[in-house]
């Protein structure tokens, strides 16, 4: 009888130890389910990380090369144009030769000019030996006046003492006077002849300038270049007549290269005279220049509102050449910030900005409101002041209100970006 009570005994109490392994199964299994539908509960969000960068975008315009400095070649002399050893973008060195004028009528006038100065100088030489022929005359009415000075004075005595008649002294006299005008004369001569050697040498000092210009005219058939550069423009075809000053080639010097392009007036406050600015060449497979701008026009065009901008930039290799298309950027200076897209910002009873900064450990995450204080803003970005920081990561978008606090999913492309930047935040 004692028996049957221990098998029943034993019975109950594995029955209930089945129980209670069964219940924790249970209970665990539920616990992990209601884990699960908790977190697929969770509100989804997409997040980005929180990065510095530049609130304003590099203005681009599009330009074209030109030569730094422009030179135009003139014809210094009249003539025909006989020939043009260049076109318009050949490559052209310090003094080679470009052009040819006819010389043949450069050369006459040279010819003409000097033969002109040989009669000048004739004409002082002749003039010279007229001064001497005067100069001699001068000594001989010097000579004759003294001489009939002296007579006149002796005849003079003698006719007061009776010794002659009054007719022979006064002729005497007579022959002095007639002296000493014949002086005065030979002087008032020499005077001339000397003024006229002073005309006569004056007029070949003029001349020899006009031969030095006429020889520098003969030598002006010839036209070269003045620099290292590059055929811009051809003005005038070989055989039309040129007058001095007429323009026949123009040249450009490329060790510096203008970047001519237009900007909207509204950008021009940003752009100033030597402010840095970068150029890519699509000739140079996209190769970039560091320039600087060199000149801001101060009218605009009144039709398109456009403000002509010219850039300056090097080229020690002589690899840019003339009408090539320029993208030119004009960085803007500008102190990097935290800039969230605006739609991310949310706003407090208060009229307060925050945002909802993401928090993760696992797979788990949540959010915590967190207010911002911001700056400028443009073309749907904020820049944050203080509140987050780099490397942070915040819900840019979410599919219904968030609370603090909150458990949230990431999106699939929301667990690419930001996996990294958060585990490595949270490692020990």
């Amino acid at each position: 009888m004692t028996v049957v009570p221990k098998l029943c005994l034993c019975r109950t109490t594995s029955h209930r130890l089945i129980l209670v392994g069964l219940l924790v199964t249970l209970t665990g299994c539920g616990l992990q389910q209601g884990e699960r539908a908790q977190s697929q509960d969770a509100t989804l969000v997409d997040v980005a990380i929180a990065h510095p960068q530049s609130l304003q975008e590099e203005l681009e315009y599009i330009g074209s090369t030109g030569p730094a400095e422009e030179i135009s070649l003139r014809a210094q002399a009249d003539g025909q144009l006989l020939r043009l050893n260049v076109t318009v973008g050949d490559r052209v060195k310090p003094g080679q030769a470009l052009a040819q004028l006819d010389g043949a009528s450069l050369a006459m006038a040279a010819s003409q000019a000097q033969a002109e100065l040989a009669a000048r100088e004739s004409e002082v030489s002749r003039t010279e030996n007229e001064v001497e022929n005067a100069r001699l005359q001068i000594e001989q009415a010097q000579n004759a006046l003294q001489q009939n000075r002296t007579d006149s004075i002796r005849l003079e005595k003698l006719y007061r003492e009776g010794a002659i008649s009054a007719r022979v002294a006064n002729a005497a006299r007579s022959r002095a006077e007639s002296a000493s005008l014949a002086l005065r004369s030979a002087q008032a001569q020499v005077k001339l002849e000397q003024e006229a050697i002073v005309a006569a040498k004056g007029r070949v000092k003029a001349q020899q300038v006009e031969v030095k210009r006429t020889l520098a005219q003969r030598s002006f058939a010839s036209i070269t270049s003045p620099i290292e550069g590059i055929v811009l423009k051809q003005m005038v075809e070989p055989g039309r007549i040129v007058r001095t000053g007429d323009e026949i080639l123009k040249l450009g010097a490329f060790k510096q290269v203008t970047v001519k392009t237009q900007v909207s007036e509204l950008e021009v406050p940003k752009i100033r005279v030597g402010q840095t600015v970068q150029v890519a060449l699509d000739a140079l497979a996209q190769r970039e220049f560091t320039g600087k701008v060199s000149r801001v026009s101060a009218s605009a065009d009144p039709t398109v509102r456009l403000v002509p901008v010219e850039v300056t930039i090097k080229n020690p290799d002589k690899r840019i050449g003339n009408g090539l298309l320029a993208r030119v950027r004009f960085a803007q200076k500008a102190i990097k910030q935290i800039v969230v897209p605006e739609k991310a910002l949310q706003r407090a009873e208060n009229n307060k900005s925050f945002l909802f900064v993401v928090q993760q450990a696992g797979e788990r995450a949540k959010v915590n409101n967190r207010p911002v204080s911001l700056g400028n803003q443009a073309n749907g970005q904020v820049e944050v002041i203080s509140g987050l920081s780099a490397g942070e990561s915040f819900v840019l978008h979410s599919e219904k209100p968030l609370t603090d606090g909150e458990i949230v999913r990431l999106s699939a492309m929301s667990r690419d970006t930001s996996r990294e930047p958060l585990e490595a935040k949270n490692r020990p």
